[in-house]
């Protein structure tokens, strides 16, 4: 069996799932099918996190101290003696 043979089966495989998810998507509750389950989601008992909005001067700030670290550093001659 060649390989394009195969590629062909996987890909009709595929497409008769899809076509069935999508039958079953439609059908939920109906003709003696189940409902699908809920899938909404509900808030947690902890909060979610607030933005923190000091980004952006923190990284600047961090920014300006490796510069200015970079500075101190003395520089290495790379030529060879």
């Amino acid at each position: 069996m060649a390989t394009s043979d195969l590629q062909e089966m996987h890909n009709h495989f595929r497409e008769l799932l899809d076509a069935g998810m999508k039958s079953l998507a439609e059908k939920s509750g109906k003709d003696g099918l189940p409902a699908a389950p809920d899938t909404s989601t509900k808030a947690g008992e902890v909060p979610a996190p607030s933005a923190d909005t000091n980004v952006d001067n923190e990284l600047q700030q961090q920014q300006k101290d490796a510069d200015q670290t970079e500075a101190e550093v003395p520089q290495q001659d790379s030529g060879g003696e």
